[in-house]
């Protein structure tokens, strides 16, 4: 089974690293969220990754203004409300400020 690197929030709020093993990319992310993690990075164990076309660091810098507490209430709601069916925009629209 392919072996993924991560890097990902745990319920305090500390970035934790290290490997998994998976089928897929996306049963990996599965995997550490149903861990009660949220992942900031996988990739294959011998890539390295970006996200959204830039690096961790670069992301970590434009969300400077956000709280690591607002991130991950964000990201459990909306992973549920993902996983609940409901539409990307549809979910986005209820977290407009």
């Amino acid at each position: 089974m392919p072996k993924f690197s991560y890097e990902a929030i745990n319920e305090t709020g500390m970035t934790i690293e290290g490997v998994i093993e998976a089928e897929s990319l996306d049963a990996a992310r599965t995997l550490l969220l149903n861990r009660g993690y949220i992942p900031s990075r996988v990739v294959g164990a011998s890539e390295r990754g970006e996200i959204f076309g830039m690096s961790w660091e670069k992301l970590q810098q434009r969300i400077s203004g956000v709280t690591m507490q607002e991130i991950i209430l964000f990201t459990k709601q909306f992973g549920t409300m993902s996983v609940a069916g409901d539409a990307i925009m549809r979910t986005l629209d209820c977290f407009e400020v």
